[in-house]
């Protein structure tokens, strides 16, 4: 089977499509930040309810580090080109909303690309009888790979 990676996501938000490509320097801290709240012992639930704000600050980061084309972003008179000054002036609470969104996303598809993966893995060998009287205890080793961090929304 061939290596697939996912090299962009296209998000929705407001009738604009903003493609993110990985920012990997940006999502590293995100992950280090969720698993600092976790090691806190913070739930999933409640760093989702009540972000800290070096997350929030992370989440925007991943926007203006990721997101590397928009389409139906507007200015009063014209359409905003995305650069990085454009992207830095977008309002902290829509580039954590976007970030949130890609994050979900990026989930939905890393679980939709291992889906197949984890279905087609088995206990028994294809060269094996099909007796199963010889079973191991032993499951398949897991396709899933490590869970992003999760969704994360602003406080007004």
């Amino acid at each position: 089977m061939a290596y697939r990676p996912i090299l962009t996501v296209d998000v929705e938000h407001e009738d604009a499509v903003f493609t993110f490509k990985s920012p990997d320097a940006a999502m590293a801290k995100v992950v280090s930040i969720s698993q600092r709240c976790l090691a806190e012992g913070m739930s999933a639930a409640d760093i989702d309810a009540r972000p800290p704000a070096d997350l929030l600050e992370a989440y925007a980061k991943v926007f203006v580090d990721g997101v590397i084309s928009w389409t139906g972003v507007e200015g009063e008179d014209s359409f905003i080109a995305c650069n990085g000054g454009t992207k830095r002036a977008i309002p902290f609470t829509d580039k954590v909303a976007i970030t949130n969104l890609y994050m979900q996303k990026l989930g939905e598809l890393q679980a939709a690309k291992t889906a197949p993966v984890e279905a087609a893995m088995s206990t028994t060998p294809p060269e094996a009888p099909a007796d199963n009287s010889k079973k191991t205890t032993d499951g398949p080793a897991s396709a899933t790979p490590p869970e992003a961090a999760g969704p994360v929304t602003a406080e007004e």
